[in-house]
């Protein structure tokens, strides 16, 4: 078992290192090439979005990144196994839950077609290594509720799916202070993981009826991955860790991430009538995340660029890898990016709107 760790580890961190080195080059090769990155008009940032998409050598690493996450997976279960009690019981769920987010967030740059230059191969991986083993719709649903109902109605009333979900559980403008934080927690109140499971049944039930093949096809994931760690011994401790994870913080880092990833309840009309560009500039803003909880937060809620929303907002096909560059770029010269900055999640600094008081102070009654 120690072999298994330290190999895994050791796994993952020369994916990361390539990951890393080989994207440094390629940005800082970008950066002194004599082709033009992007153009100012009107303070207006135009990127050279094409020289920031995904890459043949990016198809090949991206499937040694599902590897690599799946092995985090494991390291967390075998670790826990090693120690098992309530307290590491609830730091491995916490885990899980951040590599299940890693898992979402990768999947989400394949269905824009920036984890790989293969756009099919990315879609089948998300597919069959995100959606049916995370108990998530498959990946014709997730490309119609996310490409085609929110990308282009990100904030607008009765259109984006994301504003729908606030709106279902009671989050609007005029909500006490105690209403709004209880929002922030609902996916882990008694009644939001309920909703989660039964969300997760009703999705189950209809993909039985409408799409069975779908649902055989999750059945088969499911079974290999169960027959798996049932096999080296890990069966039981899997499923503890994968309900919890699952149900419960997964759900809750999904839904901060959802929550802050738009200026939700931004004047809808307004929205409407903009450019694309002033539609998202309007209904997002960029949010910086430092020292240790910024640390946390990006490997538990906001992985592979998540933190960067309005940029992937302006930018879909641009890989989570040149976010960073991009964003210091657009902070320079674009004025109107940089015009409803947030710094943190909750911790405020330097008396800076954090993600989630810059939401409360829109929605909450003075």
């Amino acid at each position: 078992m120690t072999g298994f760790l330290v190999g895994s580890a050791i796994y993952i961190l020369i994916v990361e290192i390539f990951d890393w080195g080989y994207h440094y080059i390629r940005t800082q090769k970008i950066l002194r090439s004599k082709k033009k990155l992007y153009k100012v008009q009107h303070g207006k940032v135009i990127l050279n979005r094409r020289l920031f998409s995904a890459t043949t050598y990016d198809t090949v690493l991206s499937v040694f990144q599902f590897i690599s996450i799946y092995l985090q997976i494991s390291i967390i279960i075998v670790a826990f196994s090693l120690l098992p009690n309530p307290f590491t019981f609830l730091a491995a769920s916490i885990l899980l839950a951040g590599r299940f987010r890693a898992l979402n967030e990768i999947g989400h740059n394949a269905l824009h077609g920036a984890l790989s230059k293969n756009y099919s191969l990315g879609l089948h991986a998300t597919n069959y290594l995100v959606q049916l083993p995370l108990l998530l719709p498959g990946i014709q649903q997730r490309m119609y509720s996310h490409l085609v109902a929110h990308h282009p109605n990100a904030n607008q009333p009765l259109k984006d799916p994301n504003l729908e979900d606030f709106k279902f559980v009671g989050l609007k403008a005029g909500i006490s202070r105690f209403k709004f934080w209880s929002i922030v927690l609902y996916p882990i109140s008694p009644v939001g993981v309920k909703q989660t499971v039964e969300n997760i049944i009703k999705l189950l039930i209809k993909e039985f009826k409408n799409t069975p093949q779908l649902a055989l096809a999750r059945i088969g994931i499911i079974f290999i991955f169960l027959g798996i760690m049932f096999f080296f011994g890990y069966g039981i401790i899997f499923l503890a860790l994968f309900c919890v994870a699952r149900m419960v913080f997964y759900s809750w880092f999904t839904w901060i991430s959802q929550l802050v990833e738009h200026r939700w309840f931004t004047e809808g009309p307004t929205i409407a009538n903009s450019s694309k560009y002033d539609k998202e500039i309007i209904a997002g803003r960029p949010t910086d995340y430092y020292f240790l909880e910024g640390l946390l937060l990006r490997n538990l809620i906001f992985p592979f660029g998540d933190s960067y929303h309005l940029i992937h907002s302006l930018y879909p096909k641009v890989r989570y890898n040149y976010l960073p560059q991009i964003d210091k770029i657009l902070k320079r010269f674009d004025q109107k990016y940089r015009e409803h900055r947030s710094l943190g999640l909750i911790i405020n600094h330097n008396n800076t709107h954090t993600a989630l008081s810059e939401l409360e102070n829109r929605l909450v009654r003075k």
